[in-house]
């Protein structure tokens, strides 16, 4: 779901200066400025100041005119803050004149949400995008979000690749914000990975809420977002703005084997990198310090489903499989995909033994 800070508020697109409003009332009341000037006992410069827009309605000023004229202090602040916050919004639209290109970078899909939320003026546009990444402008996303999708790849560059990236890690990262989490515990997750791994042998049904329960308790997020075009993301471990760490899954390659192992492998990265963002899947090329992170995440992983023991079903026999499977304590699906991944096993064989991963059942 798209977050924004776009209110149904009546905001019209024009604002009438202060010392307009102020000249009215002088000629509605027959006084010239130097006459208003001494009833409040400021320099007639000032008042002429005000009028043409060289000196603000300051909250002093403005409990001046209360008293003289008749018009709440209230009103005349309301007024001036009305006139400064147009002003820098008229700024902003012209210092915001290269935000079409911007916007363009970022997923159609996500630009049609919020299309269909703020219109389709480009600086509204433009507006909504920094609203839904929570930052005031284009400087400040590339400094948060684009640094961050690029942090493991040898090019430097910024793609709509990276632009789809941040959207899918920001979603994930709203969802993670509105959830209450203990402080991160490594202890905890270590002792949790007992109790997760023989989750693999449940239905999806069961074990998803299981999963999000137990990483829950040590500080954990474990968010599902499934992919989006631009996107071909298959998880992330990174941080919340508020902290918290978050284990991202988007359920891409839709069997229980890959579904398994990369939950391990993020719970590898949490385990043994600490808070460093790591993204899986992405087709960019990952940095040579990155790609011994992954070695490390990737043999994580298959220790814990395997037990420490080897992966050796030989002959490969369905009856093999199954049988090696119960010894471990784990669903045969995963066993599968590992001697399909090790190209021990052709890629249709066995297949069936994976189970196919439900979004609707999230």
């Amino acid at each position: 779901m798209l977050h924004t800070n776009t209110n149904n508020i009546w905001a019209p697109d024009y604002s009438v200066h202060p010392g307009e409003v102020l000249e009215e009332h002088l000629e509605v009341r027959g006084l010239n400025q130097a006459a208003f000037a001494r009833l409040c006992g400021i320099t007639p410069k000032h008042v002429s100041e005000i009028i043409n827009g060289k000196n603000p309605i300051t909250s002093d000023t403005a409990l001046i005119f209360e008293k003289v004229l008749g018009v709440s202090a209230s009103i005349w602040s309301g007024i001036a803050a009305d006139w400064q916050l147009f002003q820098a919004k008229e700024k902003e639209k012209r210092t915001a004149q290269h935000c079409a290109e911007w916007v363009k970078i970022f997923p159609s899909d996500f630009l049609k949400k919020l299309k269909s939320v703020v219109g389709t003026d480009a600086v509204a546009l433009r507006n909504a995008i920094l609203s839904f990444f929570g930052v005031g402008s284009e400087a400040a996303y590339k400094s948060r979000w684009a640094r961050r999708c690029a942090a493991y790849r040898h090019s430097p560059t910024f793609t709509s690749q990276d632009a789809a990236l941040s959207v899918w890690l920001r979603l994930g990262e709203i969802e993670a914000e509105k959830l209450e989490l203990p402080p991160f515990s490594r202890a905890k997750l270590k002792a949790a990975i007992l109790e997760i791994r023989p989750l693999t042998l449940l239905p999806q049904a069961d074990y998803m809420p299981r999963i999000k329960s137990i990483l829950r308790e040590c500080g954990v997020a474990f968010i599902i977002t499934p992919c989006i075009k631009g996107a071909p993301v298959s998880g992330a471990t990174h941080k919340a703005t508020n902290g918290r760490y978050i284990i991202q899954a988007s359920l891409r390659h839709k069997t229980n084997d890959h579904f398994w192992f990369t939950l391990f492998h993020e719970i590898g990265h949490l385990m043994l990198h600490g808070d460093k963002i790591f993204i899986e899947g992405n087709s960019a090329s990952p940095s040579d310090a990155n790609q011994q992170y992954e070695h490390q995440a990737d043999e994580f992983s298959t220790k814990i489903l395997l037990n420490a023991k080897p992966l050796d079903v030989f002959p490969q026999t369905r009856e093999n499989i199954l049988a090696f499977s119960r010894r471990l304590g784990i669903h045969p699906g995963i066993v599968v995909g590992m001697l399909q991944h090790r190209r021990s096993l052709a890629w249709n064989k066995f297949s069936d033994l994976k189970l196919k991963m439900a979004e609707d059942s999230l």
